[in-house]
Parts: C-alpha cells; structure tokens; sequence
C-alpha cells in the first residue's frame, strides 16, 4: 500500500513545483505515521 502511494506521488510530482510536493511530503509524512500506529 504505501508503495503504491510512493508511485502515485511520484508520477504526480513530475507535474508540480517545488513548494507543492513539499506540502505533500508533509501529508505523506502524518499518514504514515497515523497509518503505522
């Protein structure tokens, strides 16, 4: 599961700036901590 969130953000992150996939390796980083616990 999470390595298909992996590929999915890397395939959407070719489309995105910077400061987007920052942000959204913010948002990976606390699902997956919630998602682990």
């Amino acid at each position: 599961m999470k390595m298909l969130v992996k590929y999915l953000i890397l395939c959407y992150s070719e489309s995105m700036d910077f400061f987007s996939r920052m942000i959204l390796d913010i948002l990976i980083a606390i699902t997956c901590s919630f998602t682990t616990r």
